[in-house]
């Protein structure tokens, strides 16, 4: 009895409403303020009510409480496809379709948007300033280049671009047409596995001599960088993530802790 009155001491000791649940979920976190979902036509249909209960009802249970909570969230989604026809297709459900469709915003592709092109390619260029050094200006030429560039892929298409010119790129603080081209050329050859895994160990070594990061702390961040992509892998289960890794849930879940990966994390590094 002494036993079961300590550990039942310990489970309300991290009951929510103490202020002391340690893992808050997104729109828990996200209380009086905005949460984002990217890419909401990717969200399996079996998670789509739960969505749908939390607009609703403006409620979230957290993990592991018999308890709700009540939250004042504004709710922005993106899709990358017309969610309409997904609906008529039965891909996504129609009650949640109008609960979103309060306020319809509609973007200009990347190719009718040539004036965010310069600062988008300075952004990205930042965000993987640790392929090269920094990048201060944009060459005019290469300015033009892209602003007659179709982009079908987007903004990602553009940041996927920007990072394989940098990977490639051996000096000099300007992005110049002649890098973009360079790239192009680079991402049309469709290199067998072998060539990426090649490209990926070359990069590593780069970081290693750059960064001063000894060997067995690389092996562990880059773990920790695969673990966090394959737990952002939309509609997938951790049973599903743990055979994609060749591993057990446990091993996948102790890995996940050591790494300190959290719900939070994901949020932020997606």
């Amino acid at each position: 009895m002494k036993a079961w009155r300590k550990a039942n001491s310990s489970a309300i000791a991290k009951d929510p409403f103490q202020g002391q649940w340690p893992r808050a979920g997104l729109f828990q976190a996200a209380d009086r303020g905005t949460v984002f979902l990217d890419d909401v036509n990717d969200l399996p249909l079996r998670l789509q009510p739960k969505l749908l209960d939390v607009l609703q009802r403006g409620v979230v249970r957290p993990l592991g409480s018999d308890r709700e909570l009540p939250v004042d969230v504004r709710v922005i989604a993106a899709a990358n496809r017309p969610l309409r026809p997904l609906v008529e297709e039965g891909a996504f459900r129609a009650d949640l379709f109008h609960r979103l469709n309060v306020i319809n915003l509609s973007l200009l592709p990347l190719r009718d948007r040539g004036e965010d092109l310069a600062a988008l390619v300075l952004e990205f260029a930042k965000r993987y300033s640790d392929l090269h050094e920094p990048i201060e200006s944009l060459e005019p030429e290469l300015i033009q280049h892209l602003q007659a560039c179709q982009f079908q892929g987007n903004v990602r298409e553009l940041e996927n671009a920007v990072q394989r010119m940098l990977f490639m790129k051996n000096e000099g603080s300007s992005l110049t047409r002649e890098d973009w081209l360079q790239q192009e050329n680079e991402s049309s050859s469709d290199p067998a596995p072998s060539d990426n895994l090649l490209q990926a160990a070359n990069l590593l070594w780069i970081l290693m001599l750059r960064q001063e990061v000894p060997f067995p702390d690389l092996m562990r961040r880059l773990e920790g960088e695969l673990l966090l992509k394959a737990l952002q892998a939309g509609g997938k289960s951790r049973r599903e993530i743990a055979k994609l890794l060749c591993t057990s849930e446990r091993t996948l879940y102790h890995k996940i802790s050591s790494h300190g990966i959290t719900r939070a994390t994901r949020r932020v590094a997606s």
